[in-house]
This record gives structure tokens, C-alpha cells and sequence, in this order.
């Protein structure tokens, strides 16, 4: 349904969200419950796991669905003439979603850590499943990518902020992979069959040192969580900034081309952050302590997006000017002014002084 009323585009979201996927939008509600449920535990449990409250994970994962579920049911609300699958898309992507937060959820009940626990049968069948799911949702996201790389957008400065949100949201979320793989020593205790765990966020240090506030990123080495975080949430960074760019007062005098430039400058600027942190966490170094060649490779990565931000706004100022222009003798020749004869050059304007200095083509016969 399409109105110019925005009161009646703002109620007809909801709709229009429900429409493309109602299994999306079904568990996005489902998830605001349960970060209301899981807040309810703070008060009551002061069980702690790995450095922090039990449910802090259930209400920081729950909240983070709801995000995710939101955004791609909106993303997935672009694609015209596949409705089967788009919502075989948003359906198999809820599923997986549930058994997400259903497992975390358990895991907490348990007084036990959800991610990386091997400690016994139950609990690394548990975090496998999870695995499963999580790379079900991964290869969905890559099905509703192509789907979006097809579709012809009506707003194409919005459109290529939606696909490159989605393609760099896809990286952050392959980076968790990262964290999977077990160190040496978690090899050593799987050879003499007392396996606890398999993988870790932090690199360097043990999970569960010192960390930032309910982020619990790790101060103390590297963490993986922070590109995985940084990236996941493209999807919501990139798109807000190109609507921003499409119809913000701002550049509405810029030519679509120009700012589908920004954009992308834009986008490198994302993605090659996400790159950094990644090589600043494997390299063990605190997020909170970003060493020389850390900060040289951020440089960098903004030298470069500056770099192709200014060189698609190039030109801009003489696109103004000649519109300018062009403005000036359309408002001359609506008000009667006379027109330029095809193929003939006005003569320069001079000052008063100079009147009777005019070169012989230019004085009056």
C-alpha cells in the first residue's frame, strides 16, 4: 500500500514487514519478551559465568535478534516478485534464530557457559547444534544477498546502502568462525580425552579477565567479539547512512552518482575497519590499547575512503554552477529578456569607465 500521507506510511510498516515475512517480525516480538524475561534475571540470579551475570548473554543475544529479524524482514521488503522465497528465506532464518536463543537460554538455566563448552557430551551436542544453526542463518543471509543484488531499486543510492550493508554484515558474522578454533592448549586437553572447552573470544588471555562494561570485551588481549560486533551491525550502519545521503536536505542538489560514491567510500571505510580489528584482535591487542601500527592502518583505511569520497564529489561545484547558470537564463528569458541568437556570443560585460574603449566588433554601428 502506497500513501503520500506520513502518517499513514509510518502505521503501514508494520504491514508491510508482516507481509514480507511474518515468521521474521513473529520471533523479532517474540524476542522483545524474552529480553524482558531475561532482564528479570539480573534481579533474581547472581549466578556468575566466565566474569559475568548468567543472563547477561541470554538478554544480550535476545536483543540482538530482535535487531537482526527486524532489519532483514525490512531488507527483504525491497525484493519484488519472490515471495515464496523470501519467505522460505525469513522462515528457515527464524527457525535457526530460535534454536539460538533457546539453547543460550537453557545453557543459563543450567548455570553453565552456552559457546565453546565441551566440558561433556550434552554441552558440546548443545553448542554443535548451535553451529549449525547459526551458519543455516549465515547462508540465508547469503540467499536474501543475491536476491538483493538482482532486484532493480527504485532508490539506487539506498539500494547499494542495503547490499553492502548485508554483504559486510555477512563478514562480521564469518568471523565468529574465528573463534571456533581451538588453541593449543584446549588441543592438549582433547588428546588426553578432558576436553573443556573449544574455541574462545579472547586471544591471548583466558575468557573471563578484564573487560568493558556489559560488552565484556576483553581489556586485558585481543578479542574477536569486537570486528564480529562492529561487522554484524553494517547492516543497520550502512543502510541509515544512505538514506541519510538519498534524502537528507544536504545532497539533495548532489547528482545520485555522487552519492552513491559516498557510499561506497563509506562502505570501504566500514569494511576496512572491520579488517583492522580483526588483525588487531588476532594479534592479541586490547581493544582499549591500539598500538602504532594499529592506528597507522586505520589511517590508512580513512586516507583511502577520503580519497574516493572526495574524488566522487569532484566536479560538484562546476555541475552547481553551470545549473546556476542555466537558472539565470531560464528566469531572463521567462521575464522577456532577449535571447542569444543560436551561434552568436555576447559581448563582454564592462564597467562605465570603459565606454568608448570597446574594440571595433563590439561598438554599436
Amino acid at each position: 500500500m502506497k500513501t503520500n500521507d506520513p502518517a499513514m506510511a509510518v502505521r503501514s510498516w508494520p504491514a508491510r514487514l508482516w507481509e514480507t515475512s511474518p515468521a521474521l517480525v513473529g520471533v523479532a516480538l517474540v524476542h522483545v519478551g524474552l529480553i524482558a524475561l531475561f532482564l528479570v534475571g539480573f534481579v533474581v540470579d547472581a549466578r556468575m559465568v566466565t566474569g559475568q551475570p548468567v543472563w547477561m548473554k541470554p538478554a544480550k543475544f535476545a536483543a540482538s535478534i530482535f535487531v537482526y529479524t527486524l532489519t532483514l524482514a525490512w531488507m527483504l521488503s525491497h525484493v519484488e516478485g519472490q515471495e515464496r522465497r523470501v519467505r522460505a528465506i525469513g522462515g528457515v532464518t527464524a527457525a535457526a534464530m530460535v534454536v539460538e536463543i533457546v539453547i543460550i537460554g537453557a545453557q543459563a538455566a543450567r548455570g553453565v557457559r552456552s559457546h565453546f563448552n565441551a566440558a561433556t557430551a550434552l554441552d558440546g551436542a548443545l553448542f554443535t547444534v548451535m553451529g549449525v544453526a547459526i551458519l543455516t542463518a549465515w547462508g540465508c543471509g547469503v540467499a536474501a544477498l543475491v536476491l538483493l543484488f538482482r532486484q532493480r531499486m527504485v532508490d539506487g543510492v539506498l539500494g547499494w546502502g542495503i547490499r553492502l550493508g548485508l554483504l559486510l554484515s555477512l563478514l562480521g558474522a564469518g568471523l565468529g568462525g574465528l573463534m571456533t578454533r581451538p588453541s593449543q592448549a584446549q588441543l592438549e586437553q582433547f588428546r588426553r580425552g578432558t576436553p573443556l572447552e573449544s574455541g574462545a573470544h579472547s586471544v591471548g588471555v583466558q575468557d573471563g579477565g578484564r573487560g568493558l562494561p556489559v560488552l565484556g570485551w576483553s581489556t586485558e588481549g585481543g578479542d574477536l567479539r569486537v570486528p564480529h560486533f562492529f561487522g554484524l551491525h553494517a547492516m543497520q550502519v550502512l543502510p541509515l547512512l544512505a538514506a541519510w545521503l538519498s534524502r537528507g536536505r544536504s545532497f539533495r542538489r548532489l547528482h545520485s552518482r555522487r552519492r552513491m560514491g559516498l557510499v561506497w567510500a563509506s562502505a570501504l571505510a566500514y569494511g576496512g575497519t572491520i579488517l583492522v580489528l580483526t588483525w588487531q584482535a588476532l594479534r592479541a591487542e586490547p581493544i582499549v590499547s591500539p598500538g602504532p601500527t594499529t592506528l597507522w592502518a586505520l589511517g590508512g583505511v580513512v586516507g583511502a575512503a577520503l580519497v574516493l569520497a572526495a574524488t566522487s564529489l569532484r566536479g560538484t561545484s562546476q555541475t552547481n554552477v553551470r545549473g546556476s547558470d542555466a537558472r539565470v537564463t531560464t528566469t531572463a528569458r521567462a521575464e522577456g529578456a532577449p535571447s542569444e541568437a543560436p551561434g552568436t556570443r555576447a559581448p563582454p560585460r564592462r564597467p562605465r569607465w570603459w565606454a568608448g574603449r570597446e574594440p571595433r566588433s563590439f561598438r554599436p554601428s
